[in-house]
This record gives structure tokens, sequence and C-alpha cells, in this order.
């Protein structure tokens, strides 16, 4: 179903005229085309090439830190990725960082307090 979310997201915006460009970036995030980075896009096809391109390493930069690895971390494992553009991954990583206060934790149903953030709905099981 996640592998499908792409697909979805551009036949949703596809339906937005102004947003055609962005529909397409969407759909093309897990396999963006190649941007040749030499300057600044100029043609909508250059844009898509970009955008698809900043949209997965954002994306893969997520789940790395959703995952619980550090920000040096996250960043070594993208820059072993194989389809990611290493030109975005090192502009990214220069970037200064606000550090957070917020830790990720598991916990037991007893143990939810008022005012957390889940990352995953809490089910039960009767």
């Amino acid at each position: 179903m996640v592998k499908k979310h792409p697909a979805v997201g551009q036949q949703l915006l596809a339906k937005i005229s102004r947003l055609h460009l962005v529909a397409q970036m969407i759909g093309l995030q897990n396999t963006p085309p190649e941007w040749n980075g030499n300057a600044p896009p100029e043609t909508d096809a250059e844009v898509v090439a970009l955008g698809s391109n900043l949209l997965a390493v954002a994306l893969s930069l997520d789940a790395e830190i959703v995952a619980g690895h550090s920000r040096s971390a996250a960043f070594a494992a993208l820059e072993k990725g194989m389809q990611l553009d290493k030109r975005i991954i090192k502009l990214l990583v220069n970037l200064p960082c606000e550090t957070s206060e917020e830790t990720i934790q598991v916990l037991t149903l007893s143990e939810l307090r008022s005012q957390m953030v889940l990352d995953q709905d809490v089910m039960s099981r009767t």
C-alpha cells in the first residue's frame, strides 16, 4: 500500500492545474529522473527532476531519523544509498540544524500521558 502513495498523490494533485509539476515530482519520488545539477532548472522536466530528487532524499532522511538514527548516522546511510542524488545530500549535510527536545521512546499503554505526540496509532486488542 505504501508503494502506491506516490501514484495516488500524483493522481490527486494532477487534478489541480497549478500543481501539475508537483504531481509529477511526487509520482517520481521513488525513481527520480537524472538531474544534471549544472545550473538552476529552467525547463519543466528539469524542475520535476530536481523536485523528485529532493523529495526522495527528504523522505529517506526522515525514515532514517524516525528509525532512531542520529543525524550523522542518517546522512551516512543516505550517502551509501545508490539511487539518491549525492549532491543534494551534501548540501543538506552542510545546512545548520536546530536541535530538538523530542525523544523517541517505546511505551506501554500505562505510560502514556496527556500532551504526548505519538508516532503510531494506539490500538487495543479488545
